[in-house]
């Protein structure tokens, strides 16, 4: 995890929201961040440690993530195994697996207990993250977003008065093949690639936006209707556009994406203010 102070002086010439000295966010009025810790109350350790400049957790012993410099901070990611673990399901989410297969189960509980210590994270008590239409339902005042791959989940939470819409995916390096990418990417974004290991990533970042955008517009938006642009390959950002007239359009245009590459995984994650 990185961070220095010229890292946050650069945040707020972005224009991006930087924490005081004490770890507050003065418009959110938010209290410092609690310790992380994992479902069974204990500590999670040196790399689940969250600070104003550092605002990832890493569970199950997974190396630490190197947070993009020119990222905001006002944020919790939070990264696990996928295994299975129920006994980290709440009844309610429980039920939204009953009769899943192993698979399944394995990767909806890894991701709902990455949102708990996520949401702990935040200063939010445990309660449930349910679903409706495919999407996580979030406690009152929170946005956030899930996304796993075979073996590894990532959750991403934020408050809602720092952001109306976020999104988050990983994706396995190397899954977007050349016949996938005629179908997800644009002929100008194909033609635009730094190599072609970056169509998962431009492929990861449009399911980014969509989980950040759908929730507020409640609009659905194919690949073709999201063109994702490299803003600053070197440092880890992206925007997007819309490429026809739609209720997403200004929210797209608003929002800023960042990325990294993490244990064999594109990490993508779109912020809307």
């Amino acid at each position: 995890m990185t961070g220095t102070n010229g890292g946050a002086a650069l945040r707020a010439d972005l224009g991006h929201p930087v924490a005081d000295a004490d770890g507050h966010w003065p418009e959110c009025g938010l209290s410092p961040r609690p310790e992380a810790r994992d479902s069974s109350g204990d500590a999670a350790g040196v790399d689940a440690a969250v600070t104003a400049l550092a605002p990832v957790v890493c569970l199950d012993g997974l190396d630490a993530v190197h947070w993009p410099s020119v990222a905001p901070t006002d944020l919790i990611a939070v990264f696990a195994k996928v295994r299975s673990r129920p006994e980290a399901l709440l009844p309610a989410e429980s039920r939204l697996v009953a009769g899943a297969g192993s698979a399944r189960l394995a990767a909806f509980s890894s991701g709902r207990h990455a949102a708990r210590v996520a949401l702990r994270a935040l200063g939010v008590p445990d309660q449930p993250v349910t679903r409706r239409a495919r999407a996580p339902v979030w406690p009152e005042g929170v946005v956030g977003a899930i996304s796993h791959s075979r073996s590894l989940a990532v959750a991403l939470v934020a408050r809602r008065c720092r952001y109306q819409g976020v999104g988050v995916d990983l994706e396995t390096r190397g899954r977007v093949t050349p016949r996938i990418a005629q179908r997800v990417l644009t002929a100008s974004e194909r033609a635009n690639l730094p190599d072609v290991a970056w169509r998962t990533a431009l492929f990861s970042a449009k399911e980014s936006v969509y989980k950040a955008v759908n929730p507020i517009a409640g609009e659905h938006l194919a690949f073709a209707d999201v063109e994702i642009a490299l803003a600053d390959a070197a440092g880890r950002a992206f925007a997007a556009r819309a490429v026809r007239p739609c209720r997403s359009a200004e929210r797209v245009a608003a929002g800023r994406g960042y990325w990294l590459r993490y244990r064999g995984h594109w990490v993508t994650w779109f912020l809307v203010p």
